[in-house]
């Protein structure tokens, strides 16, 4: 039976999306570690934390997040939805959370400011993932209002946590915390050659145009290359584009001859098979992906965006490119697949980069915060 001295699990609820963007897939990624933690691990790791998970709306990852930890799922219906807000206040005072963490562009907008009506109200811990330079102005406004009421405000890169204080947030009350993720064994790369891969969701930030617009050198220079482009449409916006993207290859034979589109995939297979993954992103944080391919020590040739640079320099350990030059992304892959030696060497040297970057230090750092912004009131009553 436990004393009355035993500390109580430090309850964490996230509020997140459903669907399959890098926040949620880097959650649920952390959370699958957190369940597989031994006894001992977890009695290492300091005060037990618990976690719990609120999602803003319906998705594809909704079973994932339920097979891990307890879930709630809302249905947001409308920008500004009370019963979505009423929802979320019952589900964080049901859990009598000590901790609201907040992931994503809706979830921070609306998460910090509910968790501060609830009293006593617990801490908000807001993950930024990504720089989102389209923000409208409203938006950003909105962005101030959320840092002022997160007790932290981290960034997934150094970058982005740079610009969130740019924006607003307190720097006192900012942390970074890198992506996790668990690179496997060293692996040996037998992959097609010619075989350049964009891996990512179907959405204008993600660079497609751009792509489509850069292969047609690369094709001139290398004949034999093919391209696949995979990734979900959902939102009727990702759908409108897919279309576009689709008309624009049946338009052109020489595009029909050597580009594919697909939806969904494993990443695994594909990952295994490429010689380059092409990365034109208009807007990233640190991207799932590039910490996937640096895992599978994939040559990648990226946009200079985000937190991008914070994790590769060009020559060394990937091609780093301006956003939204064709000309220069094309340059870049045909570079790549001219000298594979180079391109392996580059891929390599990715693998290195991200080694460090497991998901044990990441989960350790987020559970750090969490015991820092709550401290353990037992330790107290011992002293």
């Amino acid at each position: 039976m436990p004393s009355s001295l035993d500390p109580r699990p430090l309850r964490v609820v996230h509020l997140t999306g459903g669907d399959l963007g890098g926040a949620e897939k880097q959650l649920i990624t952390l959370l699958t570690r957190a369940t597989e933690r031994t006894d001992e691990e977890r009695s290492a790791a300091g005060r037990p934390v618990e976690h719990r998970v609120v999602i803003t709306r319906p998705g594809p990852l909704v079973d994932q997040f339920r097979s891990l930890v307890p879930t709630v799922v809302l249905d947001k219906k409308r920008k500004v939805d009370p019963d979505f807000l009423r929802g979320f206040r019952d589900a964080v005072v049901a859990a009598d959370a000590d901790v609201v963490h907040t992931w994503a562009f809706t979830p921070n907008q609306w998460g910090p400011l509910v968790a501060k009506s609830i009293r006593p109200a617990p801490k908000v811990v807001l993950a930024e993932v990504g720089l989102e330079e389209w923000k409208s102005r409203a938006s950003r406004l909105g962005d101030q209002l959320s840092y002022r009421c997160a007790d932290a405000v981290v960034g997934c890169v150094e970058e982005v946590t740079r610009v969130a204080v740019a924006r607003g947030a307190d720097a006192a009350r900012t942390d970074t915390v890198y992506l996790g993720v668990d690179a496997g064994p060293r692996p040996e790369r037998n992959p097609t050659p010619g075989h350049v891969l964009l891996l990512g969701r179907v959405d204008w930030r993600k660079g497609h145009r751009t792509l489509l617009e850069a292969w047609r050198t690369v094709v001139a220079a290398h004949p034999e290359a093919r391209l696949t482009m995979a990734g979900p449409a959902q939102a009727p916006d990702e759908l409108a584009l897919k279309a576009e993207l689709e008309a624009v290859i049946a338009a052109d034979p020489e595009l029909t001859r050597t580009v594919t589109m697909l939806g969904r995939v494993d990443p695994g297979p594909y990952l295994a098979d490429t010689a380059v993954l092409a990365m034109p992103s208009t807007s990233e944080g640190l991207p799932n992906v590039l910490l996937e391919a640096y895992s599978a020590a994939v040559p990648v040739v990226a946009s200079a965006v985000g937190g991008i640079p914070d994790v590769m320099v060009d020559g060394e350990n990937g091609w780093l490119v301006p956003s939204k030059d064709p000309v220069a992304l094309a340059a870049a892959l045909v570079d790549a697949l001219d000298d594979p030696a180079e391109a392996r060497r580059r891929g390599y040297a990715g693998r290195d980069t991200v080694e460090p970057l497991t998901v044990d230090a990441s989960l350790t750092a987020w559970e750090d915060i969490y015991r820092r912004l709550v401290p353990d009131q037992t330790k107290q009553e011992r002293a």
